[in-house]
C-alpha cells in the first residue's frame, strides 16, 4: 500500500489536467497540511526464469544513479532545495491507517522518511541518497542498500525523491491557468479538479478504483515553472476496492475515506542540508 497511493494520487491530477487541457480517518480541513501523489503504473507480468540462469542484483551505486535523476518539469529538476511531505490518511470501520512521507532535496544529496500508523502500532523507515550511494535505514541505522524491497516503497513514495515523479508527464500537464494564490511562499495557480474528474468518469483510469466517489481534488501549480506544488485530496473508496491496496482485514462495510494531502515548502532555501551517512 505505500507503493501504490503515493502513485494514484498525481496519476488521478494528471489524467485530469491532460483532459482539461485538449485531465486512516479524514482531517477535519481542507487546506494543504504538510504533506500526488504520483501516478500508478502497470505491474509488468511475471517471468520465469530457467534453473541455470543465476539471479542477480545490481549494484548500489547503480541504483542511487537511476533513483537520482530529476524527471524534466518536476520539482527536484526545476529547484535547487526543498522540503516535501505527504500525508494519506485512511479511514474504514473501526480502522484507521496513516502514511506520512517527509523529505528534502538539495540536488546533491536527498532523503526521505517514511512512517506507517495502523491501530496505534508505527513503522518508520528511512533513505538517504547521494548521485552514488544509497543508504537504507529499516531501524537498525543506515547501511548501503540497493534500490529495492524496502528502501524502494520508501523512495517512491516521498515527494523529495526524483523517482517520486518518475511516470510524471510533464507535457500532460499543459500550461496551468487560473486564479492565483500563495502557496509555500511562492505564487501558485490553483486547479479545482473535483468537477472536471467527476466529468471525465473520476478515477475510471486506476485498476479496482472505479466506484472511486471524488468529494475534492485541487492542486496548486508555481506560476512561474508550472511543477506541482501541493495537491489536496479527499476520495471515497468502494469496500470492494480495499484488498487491492493491500489493506489487511477483511472488506469494510462503508465506504472507505481516504485523504491525500501533498506540499512543496521552503524553496530554493541554501540552509537546507543533507548528511550522508558515515
Amino acid at each position: 500500500m505505500r507503493r501504490l497511493i503515493p502513485f494514484l494520487a498525481l496519476a488521478i491530477v494528471l489524467t485530469g489536467c491532460a483532459g482539461s487541457d485538449d485531465d486512516a480517518a479524514p482531517t477535519t480541513t481542507e487546506s494543504p497540511a504538510t504533506t500526488t501523489s504520483a501516478p500508478t503504473t502497470t505491474q509488468p507480468p511475471e517471468t520465469t526464469v530457467a534453473a541455470t540462469t543465476p539471479e542477480t542484483t545490481s549494484p548500489a551505486g547503480n541504483d542511487a544513479t537511476a533513483a537520482f535523476e530529476p524527471i524534466p518539469a518536476t520539482p527536484p529538476a526545476v529547484f535547487d532545495s526543498f522540503t516535501s511531505s505527504l500525508v494519506i490518511s485512511m479511514g474504514f470501520d473501526d480502522t484507521a491507517i496513516e502514511v506520512n512521507s517527509e523529505g528534502s532535496w538539495t540536488g546533491e544529496a536527498f532523503e526521505c522518511t517514511m512512517t506507517m500508523g495502523l491501530g496505534g502500532i508505527g513503522l518508520s523507515q528511512a533513505v538517504i541518497a547521494t548521485p552514488d550511494t544509497l543508504w537504507f535505514d529499516g531501524g537498525a541505522g543506515f547501511e548501503e542498500s540497493s534500490l529495492s524491497g524496502p528502501a524502494q516503497d520508501v523512495v517512491s513514495g516521498c515527494p523529495a525523491s526524483p523517482l517520486f515523479w518518475s511516470d510524471f508527464a510533464a507535457d500532460d500537464l499543459g500550461r496551468a491557468v487560473g486564479d492565483t494564490e500563495e502557496f509555500a511562499g511562492r505564487t501558485a495557480v490553483k486547479v479545482d479538479l473535483t468537477d472536471l474528474l467527476d466529468f471525465a468518469d473520476g478515477v475510471g483510469v486506476i485498476p479496482d478504483l472505479e466506484d472511486a466517489t471524488i468529494n475534492s481534488m485541487v492542486m496548486w501549480i508555481d506560476e512561474a515553472t508550472n511543477v506541482v506544488l501541493g495537491l489536496y485530496a479527499d476520495i471515497e473508496i468502494d469496500p470492494a476496492a480495499i484488498g487491492e491496496l493491500g489493506v489487511p482485514g477483511s472488506e469494510p462495510a462503508d465506504a472507505v475515506a481516504m485523504i491525500m494531502d501533498l506540499r512543496i515548502d521552503r524553496i530554493d532555501d541554501p540552509t537546507i542540508s543533507i548528511e550522508p551517512p558515515g
